[in-house]
């Protein structure tokens, strides 16, 4: 079975219709591979998280340790990120991967456009430089990951409502 056909037929047996809740242009905006292990990278983050000035430790868009979930081992069309028809969510805000791998981020972009970095009006940092770009067209974009760290990415236009999450890349 292609590699193009697996996503397909895995979100019609789920029922998850990878355009969101508007139509547009359903073109892959960019689609990459997983890459190579980089060598030497820097080490990674040990959470989705950032101190305050107390130093309390505070989740990064919502991400918790225990709410990662593990996508590091399986085939690369099992690292997907998707909305959910008629939701204002992502069905994997939190994930973990492998430094090399990749994520498959599938919806109508134009309506709900992703973003690197942290959301408008929440706190914390992610690792720079974040290997994913902005998408305002297209439904598919899978960027590769080279290097170990945290990596927030959101909808421009429904982050206030929750659509928000994190990529915590791992050694």
């Amino acid at each position: 079975m292609s590699r193009r056909l697996v996503p397909s037929l895995v979100l019609a047996l789920l029922g998850v219709v990878p355009l969101g809740c508007g139509g547009g242009d359903a073109t892959d905006a960019s689609v990459g591979r997983d890459a190579p292990s980089a060598p030497d990278a820097p080490s990674a983050t040990d959470a989705a998280s950032s101190s305050d000035d107390t130093g309390a430790v505070a989740a990064l868009h919502g991400c918790e340790e225990g709410d990662f979930q593990d996508l590091r081992s399986g085939p690369p069309d099992s690292r997907m990120v998707m909305v959910p028809r008629g939701t204002l969510t992502f069905d994997n805000p939190c994930i973990t991967i492998s430094v090399g791998q990749s994520v498959m981020f599938m919806w109508d972009f134009a309506a709900h456009p992703l973003a690197p970095g942290v959301a408008p009006g929440m706190s914390g940092t992610g690792t720079e430089p974040s290997p994913i770009e902005p998408q305002s067209s297209g439904a598919l974009y899978e960027p590769a990951f080279p290097a170990p760290g945290v990596y927030p990415y959101y909808c421009t236009l429904h982050h206030a409502s929750g659509m928000v999450g994190v990529v915590r890349v791992e050694p």
